[in-house]
């Protein structure tokens, strides 16, 4: 390597000097042979070694995310199961306490007492609160199950929980995280058709409920307003504890075909 190169070469590394203008240079001479060394880092970042006696600590790489374990979800599940067969069992009392009340009078008194008293609001809405915790870590933990045995799926672990409060998504997504686990597990074809219940009977209550408050939204005025929110109140017990045991039958099938499985991988 000439002088003149090397000279242009630790103009390059000060920084002095742009890469292509050393390239031009190099060529100019004939050197086309010679490297560009690294050039110098930035004053910004540089480190007074003198001053302080330490080195410039190396850039820290992201941490890579942890892949997903295959977990036996057999505790969750049977814990979800008592949950939801309690929140079921919930629901049809209150439809059937409302219905053996003595007069239209008293029906709507006991509805409204369900829905405004805060003992019987914890009763009523307590078991489904817990039932839904359960639920969605049963889901998240037999997506890493899936995940980990099968690959990855169009919807990840963590997205079988968030995809519930994401407005618009929530109508399909988390129907799709729990078709993956019916079928990335194998369940059997008779019992494909819970899937479909399943969500029908989940969007059903949900958009009842919705119609019931748009309808009564200005309260309960007249004795015919008062006789349709009973009967509206106690079939929506009935849906929501329908819901709930359907729930149970999809969460139980998944959960036996997902065991079928960690055997048959030896985990």
């Amino acid at each position: 390597m000439s002088k003149a190169i090397e000279i242009a070469a630790e103009r390059f590394a000060r920084g002095e000097i742009t890469r292509e203008e050393f390239e031009d240079i190099r060529d100019a001479l004939g050197e086309s042979e010679a490297a560009a060394p690294a050039p110098a880092p930035s004053p910004d970042l540089q480190v007074n070694v003198a001053a302080t006696g330490t080195q410039a600590a190396a850039p820290i790489a992201p941490a890579a995310m942890p892949a997903p374990q295959a977990v036996d979800v057999t505790g969750i599940s049977k814990a979800l199961a008592i949950s939801l067969h309690v929140s079921a069992v919930v629901s049809v009392i209150c439809a059937v306490l409302i219905a053996v009340q003595g007069s239209p009078e008293a029906r709507l008194a006991m509805v409204l007492a369900f829905e405004t008293q805060p003992g019987l609001i914890a009763i009523t809405v307590l078991p489904s609160l817990v039932a839904t915790v359960l639920y969605l870590v049963w889901k998240k933990k037999s997506t890493d199950t899936l995940v980990a045995l099968r690959g990855p799926q169009s919807v990840t672990p963590a997205g079988s929980v968030y995809w519930y409060f994401v407005p618009v998504a929530f109508f399909w997504k988390p129907y799709e995280a729990m078709r993956n686990l019916v079928l990335g597990f194998g369940i059997k074809q008779d019992k494909h058709w819970l899937m479909p219940l399943w969500w029908g009977i989940f969007w059903g209550t949900v958009g009842f409920a919705i119609v019931i408050g748009m309808i009564f939204v200005d309260g309960v005025n007249t004795s015919s307003q008062a006789r349709a929110y009973v009967v509206f109140s106690m079939m929506l017990y009935l849906a929501e504890s329908v819901s709930l045991f359907v729930t149970w039958m999809i969460t139980d099938a998944v959960t036996t075909a997902e065991r079928r499985t960690l055997r048959e991988a030896d985990l």
